[in-house]
């Protein structure tokens, strides 16, 4: 990537559904969304996370294996195989795992997806969280590499403007840039034709369908 990795910050890092379908619809709405922006600003967009305690990450009582899961729940491979309705989760420690800038470097649970046979889901060249945590292994990387970008500062009636896009995306020399957007995320205007062209070069047939009707 040319310039780091665009990085989802805030409630819209977190995706809280009730069933792991309504996660996956989820997951895969807010990552077109920062895969536009990310193209624009010529950076890779990074895959949210999952909650460690959503509801319907699957639970020691109904694997049958009673004690044996983390803290309760039977997190990878996900139950029953392969994957209960699609998707499982780990679990691991990590220093990002609320997706927000951390200068302490003080690490916590954290959980990322891992998908089964479910569809749009492989199909988009993103990251996986964990790079943030290579990025900013260090103090020193903490201190200098990380920076948030003001999203207010680039919409115009409630929509943010590719052309501001554009216009600040050589000011920022960090690894890690992140983006804090409201919910219901906000519409992207003045996509040029050769901006959707280069979009739609990050997503495989399978997903082209549903990302050209993002842009």
């Amino acid at each position: 990537t040319r310039r780091g990795v665009l990085v989802l910050a805030g409630p819209a890092a977190r995706i809280d559904t009730a069933t792991s379908a309504e996660y996956v619809s989820a997951y895969n709405e807010r990552r077109r969304w920062l895969l536009r922006l990310a193209v624009l600003l010529q950076r890779t967009a990074v895959d949210p996370r999952a909650p460690c305690d959503a509801p319907w990450v699957v639970s020691d009582t109904r694997t049958g294996h009673r004690g044996r899961g983390y803290r309760g729940r039977w997190y990878t491979p996900g139950w029953p195989w392969p994957f209960d309705g699609g998707v499982g989760i780990v679990g691991s420690k990590c220093r990002y795992g609320e997706a927000e800038p951390n200068t302490t470097g003080a690490t916590a649970d954290c959980c990322a997806p891992i998908f089964g046979k479910v569809a749009g889901v492989r199909c988009y060249e993103t990251a996986h969280p964990a790079i943030v945590e290579t990025y900013l292994a260090t103090t020193y990387a903490r201190r200098t590499q990380s920076a948030e970008l003001p999203l207010a500062d680039l919409m115009v009636g409630g929509e943010v403007d590719a052309g501001k896009l554009r216009a600040v995306r050589g000011r920022y020399e960090q690894q890690v840039l992140w983006v804090r957007p409201p919910l219901p995320l906000p519409p992207l205007r003045g996509l040029s034709t050769s901006d959707r062209a280069a979009v739609q070069r990050f997503a495989s047939k399978e997903c082209l369908t549903a990302l050209k009707g993002s842009l």
